[in-house]
C-alpha cells in the first residue's frame, strides 16, 4: 500500500479464536509497516468507539464484521474478511446462519487462512476467495543457538515428543499421552504437553497414572514464546491428534506449521482442516480419524526413523514464510490479488 492511500482499520475480536489473535498481530504489523497509520480495533467496544471508515476495511472474523457493518451501515465499498476455517464449523442456530450468511454475501472480498474455508463455502461464493495462508513466524534464533536440538543419529537418546493446544478434551493430548505409554514399552519416551485451558488438571492426572520406567511426561500448561521454540526444536515429532465434538472440529492447526518452521514434522490426525499442516508422507503423517493408538506409535516411529521429514518439514513451513505473507497483506490491501498457492512438496 502506497503512503498516500488512506489507512485500512482491521476490526479484530477481543478474544483469540485459534489462530485469530496471531494473525490480527501479523495483520496490524503488515499494514503498519505499509504506511505507517493503520489502526486496531480490538472487541465491540474498539468498533463501537471507531471513527467511520474510508474506503476498505478489513475484519479479522465474520462476527466482527457484522459488527462493523451495524455501526457503519451505508458504507458500500467494505473491503476484506478473513476466513479462518474453525469459526465456519461453529453453528448456534438459524439466527446465527442466517447472520452469518448475509455478512458473506456482502462482503467485498473473502481471504482464507487454509483451504478448508474455501469448501465450506458456497459455490457462489468461492470466486471471491483468496486463498492467503496463515502468518509463520521463524523461531527466535537466540532460543534455537542457545537450546537447538543437538546434533545426533536418529532415534538415539531416547524419543522426545511434544504436543501442543489448547487444554481441552477435542485437542487429544490424552490420545498423545496414550501414544508416549505405548512407545515407552520399547524405547525412552519424553512428552512435553502445552497449552492452557480447563482439562489440565486431567492431564496431569493421566500422566501421573501412566508413569513407567523410560517415560517421562511434562504437562507445561502456559509457555513463554521463547520455551516453546526450545521445545519444537528439541522434538523428534509433533504430535497433533485432535478429534470433532459436537460438530467442531479444526480449521487448521496452526501449532503444526510452527512445528515444521522449526524442523520438527508432525503425526496428525485428519480432522477437518488439520491434513493441511503437513505434505503427507513427507513433512510429516496424516492418519484417518479412526486410528488406534497402535497405528499413530506406529506412525511416529516410522516418521522419526530418518532425519528426511525433518528437512522437508522446514522446507513446507518456508512456503508461510512471515515476510512474503505480510507483503501478500499489503497487496491484497491495495487492491492487487497476489498468486500464491498451498505449499506441494509432491
Amino acid at each position: 500500500m502506497s503512503s498516500s492511500s488512506p489507512p485500512i482499520p482491521v476490526f479484530t475480536p477481543s478474544a483469540s479464536i485459534g489462530g485469530v489473535e496471531m494473525v490480527a498481530r501479523q495483520v496490524y504489523t503488515a499494514l503498519s509497516d505499509g504506511d505507517g497509520c493503520s489502526r486496531l480495533h480490538v472487541g465491540l467496544h474498539g468498533i463501537a468507539g471507531s471513527a467511520r471508515p474510508r474506503g476498505r476495511w478489513m475484519a479479522l472474523t465474520w462476527k466482527t464484521e457484522a459488527a462493523a457493518m451495524l455501526r457503519h451501515p451505508g458504507v458500500l465499498d467494505r473491503g476484506l474478511l478473513w476466513l479462518h476455517g474453525a469459526e465456519l464449523t461453529r453453528d448456534s442456530g438459524r439466527v446465527h446462519t442466517y447472520l452469518r450468511s448475509r455478512v458473506l454475501n456482502g462482503t467485498d472480498q473473502l481471504l482464507a487462512v487454509s483451504p478448508l474455508a474455501l469448501q465450506l463455502l458456497p459455490p457462489h461464493l468461492r470466486e471471491r476467495v483468496q486463498l492467503v495462508g496463515p502468518p509463520v513466524p521463524a523461531a527466535d534464533h537466540a532460543a534455537a543457538h542457545a537450546y537447538g536440538r543437538d546434533p545426533r543419529a536418529p532415534g538415539s537418546g531416547g524419543l522426545r515428543l511434544l504436543s501442543v493446544g489448547r487444554a481441552v478434551a477435542r485437542k487429544g493430548h490424552d490420545r498423545a499421552i496414550e501414544v508416549a505409554r505405548l512407545l515407552a514399552d520399547s524405547a525412552a519416551v519424553r512428552l512435553d504437553v502445552v497449552g492452557p485451558g480447563p482439562d489440565i488438571s486431567r492431564l496431569e492426572e493421566l500422566a501421573a497414572a501412566a508413569s513407567c520406567t523410560g517415560l517421562t511426561i511434562h504437562v507445561h500448561g502456559t509457555v513463554t514464546d521463547l520455551v516453546k521454540d526450545q521445545l519444537y526444536a528439541d522434538a523428534d515429532a509433533l504430535l497433533f491428534l485432535p478429534r470433532a465434538e459436537a460438530g467442531e472440529y479444526e480449521g487448521l492447526g496452526l501449532v503444526v506449521l510452527e512445528a515444521a518452521a522449526r524442523g520438527c514434522p508432525a503425526v496428525v490426525v485428519d480432522c477437518g482442516g488439520s491434513r493441511y499442516g503437513v505434505a503427507d508422507g513427507r513433512s510429516g503423517i496424516v492418519l484417518p480419524p479412526e486410528a488406534s493408538t497402535q497405528d499413530i506409535a506406529e506412525a511416529v516411529a516410522a516418521l522419526t526413523s530418518t532425519d528426511h521429514a525433518r528437512q522437508a518439514a522446514a522446507r513446507f513451513a518456508a512456503g508461510f514464510a512471515l515476510s512474503a505473507w505480510q507483503r501478500r497483506v499489503r497487496a491484497l490491501a491495495a487492491g492487487d490479488r497476489p498468486d500464491w498457492r498451498w505449499p506441494d512438496l509432491a
